[in-house]
């Protein structure tokens, strides 16, 4: 009596619930049917791909079943099931409905019309699909299994050459029939090479037996162990995990059961069709119909366990591109990321504070009469020997703390065992001794250290300048690069040019707080004696190449300008600038044997002017090799296609000097767009191979079904190897590897474009 109250209070308070729970006017139901039970590994794994898959749709509500066919499935079993949806569903109308594995979708393909007449079917997991199954049905897409037998094979046998068997473990159940008869029918591909021998339906100790008993160049082959010949359900994992501690050779599979102990395959995952199958489901919801949405196979991924691979001591460089690692331990570098950034940090910030500090300090302005210019260039020569003494001593210090950074870098080499971390190490080791290279070089300054004078590019150094600035400065300053002198080589140090350059740029950047432009130009010029006498330049006559750095910034009148190269002077707020960073450029300079000049007018912006002179010995042995290899000039129409910018400036910049008209893509798919509609009007196409959008070897395919004559030179940072090498044996013309040069790219376009 007491149950029978219990059971009526209950029910009438879910009836209660449901009459006052909103219920959405706009609301989807969706019905997944599931051939399998709750609790079946890959029935799970579908059902979380499913859910994944309908993310965050509030307005749809799931209503999932299991039809256990795994334990049943006989006739009477499925007209049971009919009766027992009809009456469960009988006052419910479905949107969409989702089944997963084949009984399923066979039980909607009889009894879908009497119940759930017209309500659109998204299938996944079925096994050898053909569309003949579906012919005579309307309302159905979806996505079918589809292993890669071979391409799994393929890796096993490239990660152990010397494997003569294969040991396939199956059951006898449907799925371990189809798999069997897959592989059988893959077999025909390795011929020679291995051979297959099949593990069907053995007991458990039947089959520990043959495990434990394997060659040591047998591999194993996991396809689907679920039932035993008794008729004993076992669970994936517990399937997996058996054979993998019984045998002692490695254990492959095709299913997404890596992380029990196989060391992994070319995987069909469940979560993927489920997503897949979720997402379909969404398209229909949305108004598309079935029949529109094309049925396809499930992706397959590279999947592996990093624990089982080094137990059985395979390399993960080996592992195709793009593999997913499971089980794979913290990295230490990780762990102690803080540090090693401090560690960094710290050094580069004194390194940075030296150079600010103990560069060359610039004269005095020279005075109107000779008393005054002697007085300023006694004042300065006791500044330069004072900021000598100071950096002297600064420098020992600062040896010190590097000594110990190295120590310390060297006893890491020597107690770490991660390769990557010794990496790290070393790359400390290596700042800290370069750190040591730059207070040798400010020493310099003072005529008190080692000054590098090696052959110097200008345009290289100024490259380097901008590329720091394009990602340090405010995105409202514009940066533009004019590089006009025909030959920029002269003699010097690369780094206090380098940081003389970016101090003035820095300079530039702070006089325009709300945004402005950069113009960075170099120009070839030959300077007489008035002239460098008039600006009191202190340097011969000769050929210089002319540095000019302007801003539209704020400028500066002239009692600032009297001032602007004088140590620690500067215009910043307290605690924004040293006022060393123009006085080390003018110490730079003069230490390169050239002269710097300041124009500016408040409000009009400022240009700095900076003159170094040509390396004359350098510049004749430039000329003879120049003269002995010219680059070939031509005519025609190229198609450039690349997606960094810096790239297609350059390579249209040197097609267009070499007499060429060209035509710039930054993807692979604006260029297919373009070649579809002009490929009569192009002669030659040169396209980079790593591309975001479209990759090279897929732009390839796209413009040969355009034109299948079509002449194509791949450009790659890669050597020719791997989809190179395949996008060449496919009738790509020619290969540029990056960096390359004028000759380089003019000679490689003459061959290809006077091939008939």
């Amino acid at each position: 009596m007491i149950y029978r109250k219990i059971v009526w209070g209950c029910t009438l308070l879910m009836v209660v619930l449901g009459v006052f729970t909103p219920v959405r006017a706009d609301t989807r139901r969706v019905l997944v049917l599931n051939s399998f039970h709750e609790g079946y590994h890959w029935t799970d794994r579908i059902m979380q791909g499913v859910m994944s898959g309908l993310g965050d749709e509030d307005n749809v509500e799931v209503f999932v079943n299991y039809m256990d066919a795994k334990r049943c499935s006989d006739d009477s079993y499925y007209e049971h099931l009919a009766h027992l949806y009809f009456h469960k569903y009988t006052r419910l109308s479905f949107d969409a409905i989702i089944s997963t594995d084949d009984p399923a979708l066979d039980f909607l393909l009889a009894k879908r019309e009497e119940l759930f007449p017209g309500v659109p079917v998204v299938f996944c997991g079925i096994n050898d699909f053909h569309p003949e199954r579906i012919i005579k049905q309307t309302g159905i897409t979806g996505v079918h299994e589809d292993n890669d037998i071979p391409g799994t094979v393929e890796l096993m046998l490239r990660l152990h050459p010397r494997t003569t068997d294969i040991m396939v473990i199956s059951d006898a159940t449907v799925s371990g029939d189809y798999l069997r008869k897959k592989i059988e029918r893959a077999e025909s591909g390795f011929t020679g090479k291995v051979k297959f021998n099949y593990l069907t339906n053995l007991s458990l100790p039947e089959l520990k037996e043959k495990l434990v008993h394997l060659s040591p160049t047998s591999l194993v082959l996991w396809s689907i162990y679920l039932r035993t010949p008794e008729g004993t359900s076992i669970s994936c994992e517990e399937s997996v995990a058996f054979v993998a501690q019984n045998s002692l050779r490695p254990v492959y599979c095709v299913w997404d059961v890596v992380g029990q102990g196989v060391v992994g395959g070319k995987i069909t995952s469940p979560n993927y069709q489920g997503e897949m199958a979720a997402k379909r489901v969404l398209q229909v919801l949305d108004g598309e119909r079935p029949e529109d949405i094309p049925i396809s196979g499930s992706p397959t991924v590279h999947q592996f366990d990093y624990q089982v691979l080094k137990d059985f001591g395979i390399s993960i460089k080996s592992l195709p591109d793009n593999s997913i690692l499971l089980n794979q331990p913290y990295s230490a570098y990780a762990e102690h990321k803080l540090l090693v950034w401090l560690t960094s940090g710290f050094v580069l910030v004194l390194v940075f504070i030296i150079l600010m500090l103990f560069l060359d300090i610039q004269k005095r302005r020279q005075a109107e009469r000779a008393l005054l210019e002697s007085e300023e260039q006694l004042r300065q020569a006791e500044k330069m020997s004072a900021l000598g003494q100071l950096a002297g001593g600064i420098a020992h210090d600062f040896n010190n703390q590097l000594a110990g950074v190295v120590g310390y870098a060297d006893l890491l080499i020597l107690d770490l065992e991660d390769q990557e971390l010794i990496s790290f190490a070393e790359g400390i080791k290596k700042s800290a001794l370069r750190s040591a290279e730059l207070t040798a070089q400010l020493l310099a300054f003072s005529r008190r250290g080692k000054y590098l004078a090696v052959p110097l590019d200008v345009h290289v150094v100024l490259n380097e300048v901008v590329s720091i600035l394009e990602r340090s400065i405010d995105k409202r300053i514009k940066l533009k690069l004019l590089l006009k002198a025909g030959y920029p080589i002269i003699k010097g140090d690369p780094t206090q040019l380098q940081n003389a350059l970016f101090n003035v740029a820095l300079n530039a950047r702070d006089a325009m707080p709300d945004g402005g432009e950069i113009l960075l130009e170099t120009r070839a010029v030959e300077l007489d004696q008035s002239f460098c006498d008039k600006h009191g330049f202190g340097i011969s006559s000769g050929q210089y190449i002319n540095i000019s750095i302007a801003d539209t910034g704020c400028g500066m009148d002239r009692e600032t300008q009297q001032h602007i190269f004088e140590p620690f002077f500067t215009t910043k707020a307290v605690g924004k600038g040293t006022g060393m960073g123009l006085a080390s450029v003018y110490g730079t300079v003069k230490n390169h044997q050239g002269a710097i000049r300041v124009c500016s007018e408040p409000e009009r912006g400022t240009t700095i002017q900076i003159y170094l002179p040509v390396a004359d010995d350098v510049l004749n042995l430039s000329a003879n090799n120049e003269s002995s290899e010219e680059p070939v000039r031509g005519s025609g129409h190229i198609l450039l296609v690349d997606d960094e910018a810096v790239v297609r400036d350059m390579e249209s910049g040197i097609l267009r000097s070499l007499g060429y008209t060209v035509t710039v893509c930054s993807n692979g798919r604006d260029a297919v767009e373009y070649y579809r509609k002009s490929w009569k009007e192009v002669d030659l196409v040169l396209l980079d191979m790593v591309m975001s959008d479209l990759n090279g070897k897929e732009t390839f395919v796209a413009l040969r079904a355009i034109n299948s004559d079509v002449r194509v030179i791949l450009s790659s940072g890669y050597s020719i190897n791997g989809d190179a090498q395949k996008i060449l044996n496919e009738g790509v013309k020619a290969f540029l590897g990056k960096p390359y040069g004028r000759t380089e790219l003019s000679a490689v376009v003459a061959r290809v474009l006077a091939e008939s």
